[in-house]
């Protein structure tokens, strides 16, 4: 098991950490009502061969949404998403438990057949692809994901049929639940240290948020949680309205809508659904401006964030757009100083991030992953890197060459969107739904920005990264085993940057 998202952006942080922001843990396995609805209007490249998103509701709450098209891939992509994850863990018996029914998926019997150990695997994997295959549960979700070898109707509807099975019928058998808990706390112990540390990181930064109170993927109930416990869990998050499934590929979307109707319409969920939780915003003001840690075998690393609570996705497109290039266009800009200033460093041991969201708040970075014993040169050089941003902004060639960047990019991603896999697409379907927001196609964003791009100069740029990064609460991290020599490691980090004489508006 990984933890770590399948999917990335074109400038992936995450990656670069040793260990992803947790709340994600993810398996790989090897080898009524209905409505017919677009969520974009726009048409697809040619190209793509991509129709409009149809997506429903049936009667008991269940969601559908399909994207027919013909690309490259010959199967068809499907994503079963569960909302609840660690969150919907409201007993300590149950923490760590979503995480264990997700493993349980893939191991247990179901009612249909409850003598056949791994039955999600026996009857589904050889109908698909080895790859992309598996789950993954993070603080808000589960997600299950499998491309089919075919098109064919017939295994289409063979999967439908186990996933509904594995979503209302898994029978959690002894040794189903033994070796999947086994499974989980070894894992667990993995990435034991990685998680530590950055909830260590998060009560810093985010105190308050989903990822702070669910203490990185505390999994205290895993090793008592017996059959009665983990069905009661089960029960209240797998349910028909808590279900979002998401088929990719070339299929007829009136045929496909009636296979689901038909194998999920008559779904009823088992016993009381689980309260509503509210997801909290981070409580900034008790946030604090600096942390460090010394955690043996841990990481050497130095991270300017800024850290803002989340706000509402634009409502229209047109704002979603100019959101996410100006965001392309600063990231691009931020790592393209980066890359004039570390030209000692390989590449992917610096850069720029912003996280729109993924841990339910919203961050803008700059990290530093230096070599062991120069913790004090590497936080100088990105204290000054990002003084000079704050207070001189960025160049009008720095802003040019980004946005003929994006544009470039863009321009690629528009070539090449019949080469898409279907998987990736479904990802970013369930993504746009469950963060309410358009799946915009390449070359609509690319038309979009080669308008944006030529009305807009470096001052606005420069504005808009004054405005968002002042919006949020501003952090100094430092993070090396080499600290844990220090009788006092803030004020270490202190002298540094006092030393600096950085103007206030740069301070920490």
């Amino acid at each position: 098991m990984l933890i770590c998202r399948l999917f990335s952006f074109s400038l992936p942080m995450l990656s670069s950490f040793g260990f992803v922001a947790p709340g994600i843990a993810q398996d790989r396995e090897p080898a009524s009502v209905i409505s017919a609805v677009p969520m974009s209007a726009s048409e697809a490249p040619s190209n793509d061969n991509r129709q409009a998103v149809v997506s429903g509701v049936l009667a008991n709450g269940f969601t559908y949404l399909i994207l027919p098209r013909r690309g490259k891939d010959t199967g068809v992509a499907i994503l079963m998403r569960v909302s609840g994850g660690f969150l919907a863990e409201q007993r300590p018996t149950e923490r760590g438990v979503a995480h264990l029914i997700e493993h349980l998926v893939f191991l247990s019997p179901t009612n249909v057949a409850p003598n056949e150990y791994r039955r999600f695997k026996q009857v589904g994997f050889p109908l698909t692809l080895p790859e992309p295959a598996g789950g993954s549960t993070s603080w808000r979700e589960s997600d299950y994901y499998v491309v089919s070898r075919t098109n064919k109707p017939d295994d289409l509807d063979s999967l439908a049929s186990l996933f509904r099975e594995v979503s209302e019928s898994l029978t959690f058998r002894s040794d189903a639940i033994e070796n999947s808990r086994a499974d989980v706390l070894r894992e667990m112990a993995d990435k034991k240290l990685g998680n530590d540390i950055f909830a260590s990181y998060v009560a810093a930064v985010a105190p308050k948020s989903a990822n702070d109170l669910i203490d990185a993927q505390n999994s205290d109930g895993v090793p008592s949680a017996d059959a009665n416990t983990i069905r009661q869990l089960y029960n209240r998050i797998y349910r028909p309205e808590n279900t979002t499934f998401v088929m990719v590929g070339d299929v007829d979307p009136v045929a496909t809508v009636t296979m689901l109707q038909n194998r999920f319409g008559n779904w009823q969920a088992v016993g009381p659904a689980a309260p509503t939780k509210t997801v909290t915003s981070p409580d900034l003001k008790i946030a604090v401006s600096k942390s460090y840690s010394a955690r043996p075998y841990g990481r050497n690393t130095t991270l300017i964030t800024s850290t803002a609570i989340m706000y509402k996705p634009p409502r229209t497109k047109q704002e979603q757009m100019t959101t996410r290039i100006m965001e392309m266009i600063a990231m691009r800009s931020a790592n393209a100083r980066m890359a004039q200033l570390y030209t000692d460093y390989p590449e992917g041991k610096y850069g720029f991030y912003i996280d729109n969201g993924t841990q339910d708040y919203h961050q803008m970075m700059f990290w530093d992953d230096f070599v062991p014993g120069r913790w004090r040169e590497a936080t100088t050089r990105l204290l000054r890197l990002n003084c000079s941003i704050t207070t001189a902004g960025f160049t009008t060639d720095e802003v040019n060459q980004a946005a003929a960047a994006v544009l470039s990019d863009l321009s690629s991603s528009a070539a090449t969107v019949a080469d898409a896999p279907n998987s990736w697409l479904a990802k970013e379907l369930a993504d746009a739904k469950t963060s309410n927001r358009e799946l915009i196609p390449p070359n609509e964003m690319l038309d979009f920005a080669k308008t944006f791009v030529s009305t807009n100069k470096v001052a606005n740029l420069n504005s808009w990264w004054r405005t968002k990064w002042s919006a949020g609460r501003h952090h100094l991290r430092v993070e090396s085993p080499e600290l844990a020599m220090s009788k006092n490691a803030i004020g270490d980090i202190n002298t540094v940057v006092d030393s600096l004489g950085l103007d206030q508006s740069c301070k920490f």
